[in-house]
């Protein structure tokens, strides 16, 4: 009877023993099960990610494309394109698109913001905000994009500094005066982003090449009917050798002169 007793005390035992092996084995299996699910996840957030970063780069790499292009209204005077991405961008391609700022006419102080769109169903858009503005001789654009995907975002911050054009002097190229027939025909391309003052543009005529020598004579150079930057004027030729140069300005009065050049055929 007490051999009976002691065989049912270690059939407990056992089976006691039995559940706690099993429940330790059955609480490792659910802890690696975790681990592997949370595995799965992040390798699918991973995917989905690099899609939501793709989207942001796609929309930096958008507004980068509308920034290099001229606003058509002010092809003479815009530091950048960005502004005009509310224009030129189709309305489903740039949804919700809002440019406001001190000056967004020639791009100089100006905030951009819009939205495109790619696949609904899968939450697949980015948005954008595009900033521009004045920094002494530069002009700063701040781009920054937030890519979406399902229900991932990555975001993408670009800063750029670009020389400002706008306090740049206009260039005077292919200065020339040539003598024929008793005149002197002075010539010379002028060009400037934001629009050359046309009654600025003179030719300055001395007797030497003496910098601190006063002018003989000045002479208004005009733009000809159907030119392009070609301004050309004339000047009775008198006796003695003479040199030229050329000073022209643009609409913010920066003014640029070109070097000295002898009359050529005098």
């Amino acid at each position: 009877m007490q051999k009976q007793k002691d065989l049912t005390a270690q059939a407990g035992i056992s089976l006691l023993m039995v559940f706690f092996i099993m429940t330790a084995i059955l609480s490792v299996v659910l802890g690696l099960s975790t681990i592997l699910v949370n595995e799965f996840k992040e390798i699918r957030n991973l995917g989905d990610s690099l899609v939501a970063f793709y989207m942001a780069d796609s929309g930096v790499e958008k507004t980068l494309y509308y920034s290099r292009q001229k606003i058509p209204s002010f092809p003479e005077g815009v530091a950048s394109g960005v502004c005009n991405i509310c224009n030129s961008c189709l309305p489903a391609d740039c949804q919700n698109c809002v440019a406001e700022g001190e000056d967004c006419n020639f791009c100089r102080s100006c905030r951009v913001s819009y939205k495109t769109v790619i696949d609904v169903q899968n939450n697949l858009y980015f948005e954008t905000l595009a900033t521009i503005f004045p920094n002494g001789d530069y002009y700063n654009l701040d781009i920054s994009v937030k890519g979406f995907y399902k229900n991932t975002s990555r975001a993408i911050n670009l800063q750029i500094a670009n020389k400002d054009l706008s306090s740049s002097n206009p260039f005077i190229n292919n200065p020339l005066a040539m003598y024929s027939a008793g005149l002197v025909v002075i010539s010379a391309d002028v060009i400037d982003i934001d629009g050359v003052d046309p009654l600025s543009v003179k030719a300055h005529i001395r007797n030497s090449n003496n910098p601190n020598d006063p002018d003989v004579d000045v002479v208004w150079l005009i733009l000809p009917e159907g030119v392009e930057d070609s301004y050309a004027g004339t000047w009775s030729l008198q006796d003695g050798y003479y040199f030229v140069y050329i000073k022209a300005c643009d609409i913010f009065n920066n003014c640029g002169e070109s070097i000295k050049f002898p009359i050529t055929g005098q």
